[in-house]
């Protein structure tokens, strides 16, 4: 590898996106319990949440702490996916007011 494609590489490793993936981490999350990126870049936390038939819920995803996004709830039977970024060091959680499910859990790291 020359000097220059060896340069470039390390920009391109060194920005969002080089070196990372989506990654289901489903088996390993859970609702109400907060996380923390200890990776070296920013990642994307996306999660998609189901409730039964005519169950009112509202999730709310936090970034450090703050509430960043949500739903104002209601009857999520369709689904309700939220993604986020995440910063290094930085802690999330997904918390649920009602009843839940995780369908889907994904992380762009």
């Amino acid at each position: 590898m020359s000097f220059i494609s060896a340069n470039l590489k390390a920009i391109t490793d060194a920005m969002l996106g080089g070196g990372q993936a989506w990654v289901d981490v489903k088996a390993s999350r859970a609702i109400n319990t907060i996380y923390t990126n200890n990776t070296l870049k920013p990642i994307f936390v996306s999660i998609t949440l189901n409730a039964s038939s005519g169950v009112y819920s509202t999730p709310n995803f936090y970034a450090d702490g703050i509430i960043v996004g949500g739903s104002n709830g209601g009857d999520n039977r369709g689904g309700k996916t939220m993604t986020y970024p995440v910063k290094v060091g930085g802690t999330y959680q997904v918390t649920v007011s009602g009843s839940l499910t995780i369908s889907k859990y994904v992380e762009f790291r």
